[in-house]
C-alpha cells in the first residue's frame, strides 16, 4: 500500500467504515511506516479537537432583545389589524337597503291598517289579523335585528380577508 492511498483510507475510515481486510492492511501500513503513522496521530488530534469545539450560543440579552422586538412587532400588527377593521366597520349601510325595509315596512302598514282597523271595531281575532300581527312582529324584529346581521356579515368578511 502507499502513502497517498493510506491517507485517503484514514480519512475516508474517519467517515465510514472500512472492510475489514482494507483495514488490516491498513493497520499494517501505519506499523510499517513512520511517516503515515505521524499522520494517523495528528489526523486524530485534528478530528478530536474539532469534536471538542463548543459551538458559540446567542446569549441571554440577545435572546431578550429578540424576544421584545417580536413581541413589539405583533403588537404593531395587531394594532393595524384593529384600525383596519374597526375602519371597515363604521361603513354604512348602503341606501338601498335602507329603502327596501322601508318599503317593506309601509307596504306592510298599508295592507295591516285595515284588518287591525277591523280588530278594534269589531273586536274579534280571526285568522287573517293573527297573520297580520305575526307578520308586524316579525317585522318589527327584522328591523331591531338588521343591523346586528349587517355588523357580523361585516366581521365575516373581515375575517376572511386575514
Amino acid at each position: 500500500m502507499r502513502c497517498k492511498q493510506a491517507e485517503k483510507l484514514l480519512i475516508e475510515a474517519s467517515q465510514l467504515d472500512l472492510a475489514p481486510e482494507i483495514k488490516t492492511k491498513l493497520d499494517a501500513h501505519i506499523l510499517s511506516c513512520p511517516k503515515c503513522a505521524s499522520f494517523s496521530k495528528n489526523f486524530e488530534m485534528i478530528r478530536e479537537g474539532i469534536e471538542n469545539i463548543k459551538t458559540p450560543g446567542p446569549t441571554m440579552e440577545l435572546l431578550k432583545m429578540t424576544g421584545v422586538l417580536c413581541h413589539n412587532e405583533l403588537i404593531e400588527q395587531a394594532e393595524a389589524v384593529i384600525s383596519e377593521s374597526s375602519h371597515r366597520l363604521t361603513t354604512k349601510t348602503p341606501r338601498l337597503v335602507w329603502a327596501a325595509l322601508g318599503a317593506f315596512v309601509i307596504l306592510t302598514i298599508v295592507w295591516a291598517f285595515p284588518i287591525l282597523k277591523n280588530l278594534a271595531t269589531d273586536q274579534t281575532i280571526t285568522q287573517q289579523t293573527i297573520v297580520v300581527i305575526a307578520i308586524i312582529i316579525q317585522n318589527l324584529i327584522m328591523l331591531l335585528f338588521v343591523p346586528i346581521l349587517f355588523r357580523s356579515l361585516k366581521l365575516y368578511r373581515l375575517r376572511v380577508r386575514i
